[in-house]
């Protein structure tokens, strides 16, 4: 959507110098799968971002905090389970979840702030990453490109993610980088055939203990100020692992 992401790429460069960024469109993916590994072979940096093109980045300094952490993680989100049960993370609940994703919606005011579990800047052991905002080195990514078998735009990150925890490699979750969302995905046809698949490939591996007794914690907020405060508060006091 060039609409969309012509936003994205105004919200990027206020964020990051020109100098030391790039940034690739892939409008006319086969999947999401493929755009990203189409991507990837033509960006030229050693850190790759995949994000969507509905999203907007409201830590200033995000940058920063992501090269930091690179050097400790292999993979990095912002939102994800330390459990996964099956093809949709969310359902693994209370305390599983980790991370915090800020989501607006154009048939409703204010923000929905989803809480799912702030334990630290950082978050590891983690299983599975929503593929809203992904974040590897080029290296890692060579070795690990995403599965182009997945059909639309589903699954690619429940997958990589998840293949990279088997493999034992360190997956993270940023709860130090804010993410607005203008989406909350569909569960659609296309998402079951994924589901599907991702089912027969990994069903063996998924743990089997029961899940959590909540999904996340939603706050409905009126503005910007009232998103950063609750931010600032769930880093401070922590909330939804281990307390």
């Amino acid at each position: 959507n060039t609409q969309k992401f012509l936003r994205l790429k105004q919200n990027i460069e206020s964020l990051i110098p020109k100098k030391h960024l790039e940034i690739i469109r892939i409008p006319d993916a086969r999947n999401m799968g493929e755009g990203y590994n189409r991507g990837a072979r033509q960006a030229v940096g050693d850190i790759l971002i995949f994000c969507h093109d509905d999203i907007e980045l409201l830590t200033p300094d995000f940058g920063y905090r992501l090269a930091a952490q690179l050097d400790e993680y292999d993979l990095l989100g912002v939102a994800g389970s330390i459990w996964l049960r099956d093809a949709k993370w969310t359902l693994a609940g209370f305390p599983y979840l980790r991370g915090q994703v800020v989501h607006a919606l154009a048939d409703r005011s204010g923000f929905t702030y989803s809480a799912y579990g702030v334990d630290g800047a950082m978050s590891g052991g983690i299983q599975v990453l929503d593929g809203l905002f992904l974040a590897m080195r080029r290296d890692f990514w060579a070795e690990n490109p995403f599965d182009e078998g997945y059909d639309g735009f589903h699954l690619y990150d429940i997958d990589l993610s998840f293949r990279c925890y088997l493999a034992g490699h360190r997956v993270g979750v940023c709860n130090d980088i804010l993410i607005e969302h203008r989406s909350l995905g569909r569960f659609d046809e296309s998402w079951k055939r994924a589901a599907n698949r991702f089912a027969a490939r990994f069903g063996k591996r998924l743990e089997s203990h029961s899940s959590g007794v909540l999904v996340c914690s939603n706050f409905r907020l009126n503005d910007r100020e009232q998103v950063f405060q609750l931010f600032r508060a769930l880093r401070h006091f922590g909330y939804g692992a281990d307390i």
